[in-house]
């Protein structure tokens, strides 16, 4: 009997893991992370599930330690209309370490111009939550027009002081019309990497706003082993769901990425966050990264529809549970949308993970709210 029992507590577990689990990462989407870790903590440390990867520092520059870092899990959501809807937390980009950076390795690494994978691909949700308050002529002069950069993919395995081993870097800086600030408004940019030579292109044509959420997509093509060909795409509030589109900035201006200081083309090993202090101009929240070899793996447009499917994914599981219980659904909290979670559980046939799991998961409906309930109690 106690044998039995432990089966079956085996059998239910494994049925929690993959009901209230992260999403499945397909076959091109290297990861998806939706910081679904404990409010307060470190990005640092954290393993991204899915894809096997932890979050870590670079050997260099110095990096600040436990009870120093502000790059945080802060409880919330960024949405972006069209996209899934988003699980877990998301993570603040402060403006106060300067080149305080987490980064994350890709699975299959690295991707190489000989690679199966030409481009890489990635995408976040972004918000600038507040507003540096800075005098026009310095917000008008070069150091800040020039912008300051947060995200993007790297060479590096070890440190990252060296300017060309960044691949890719989205920019930020603040908005500015004939010496004046539109204040509370800014403006993204994209280049290759840091390197002599290096020019970052600027999006002029959208007018961002400190609150909105916006939705980020990279791209660094790989187009012959010359080391000023690669080219960089940078789209700025796609259509999910939508093929790609004219780009919001294309450009092979400046050195590709490298290992050699710009003498030979190098590979492709991670992503990362950073934060500037001096010329970033607030603090930045950022959420939903997708890492993936094509654009519509970073891109994916959530299911409407289906009663219960609160995140939009296109199934009735454990996440969206989460979701009821946080006040997310249609109507926060009612039991009405809690009775349409329980008569769609597992629909529309669930995810592979699920379905392949024998009969002993018939009982996790049940169980998925009472793990949830701790889940939650322990993030908050």
């Amino acid at each position: 009997m106690d044998s039995r029992k432990g089966r079956m507590a085996k059998a239910a577990f494994a049925c929690m893991l993959t009901v209230v689990g992260v999403p499945t990462v397909t076959a091109t989407q290297l990861i998806y992370d939706g910081f679904d870790y404990n409010v307060g903590e470190r990005i640092i440390g954290q393993t991204n599930v899915a894809a096997n990867q932890v979050w870590s520092d670079p050997t260099a520059p110095g990096q600040p330690g436990p009870g120093v870092d502000t790059q945080l899990i802060v409880a919330g959501n960024l949405a972006y209309p069209a996209l899934p809807g988003p699980t877990g937390n998301s993570l603040t980009i402060p403006a106060d370490i300067q080149s305080n950076i987490a980064r994350i390795d890709l699975p299959g690494r690295p991707y190489t111009i000989t690679g199966s994978a030409q481009s890489l691909f990635f995408s976040f949700t972004m918000q600038l939550s507040t507003w540096k308050t800075l005098d026009d002529a310095t917000a008008a002069g070069s150091g800040h027009q020039n912008g300051d950069f947060f995200a993007g993919f790297t060479a590096s395995t070890g440190g990252m002081s060296g300017a060309n081993v960044y691949a890719g870097e989205v920019r930020i800086r603040r908005e500015v019309e004939a010496g004046v600030q539109n204040v509370n408004h800014y403006q993204l940019g994209f280049h290759k990497n840091n390197l002599s030579g290096g020019v970052a292109t600027w999006d002029t044509s959208q007018s961002l706003a400190v609150g909105d959420n916006v939705l980020v997509v990279g791209e660094y093509h790989y187009v012959t082993s010359d080391p000023q060909d690669d080219v960089v795409r940078l789209w700025i509030n796609p259509t999910p769901g939508q093929p790609a589109g004219t780009p919001s900035i294309e450009t092979n201006a400046g050195f590709d990425v490298s290992t050699a200081g710009g003498a030979a083309q190098g590979n492709i090993n991670s992503f990362w966050f950073r934060s500037g202090s001096s010329v970033q101009p607030g603090n930045l929240l950022v959420d939903e990264l997708r890492i993936g070899t094509a654009f519509e793996d970073v891109t994916p447009a959530g299911v409407v529809g289906l009663p219960g499917d609160f995140t939009g994914d296109g199934r009735v599981d454990g996440a969206d549970f989460l979701v009821w219980q946080r006040g997310g659904s249609p109507n926060a909290g009612s039991a009405g949308d809690l009775a349409d979670w329980k008569a769609h559980f597992g629909q529309p046939g669930s995810s592979s993970a699920i379905s392949g799991v024998p009969e002993p998961c018939s009982f996790t409906v049940a169980a998925v709210i009472g793990l949830a309930a701790l889940a939650r109690r322990k993030r908050c």
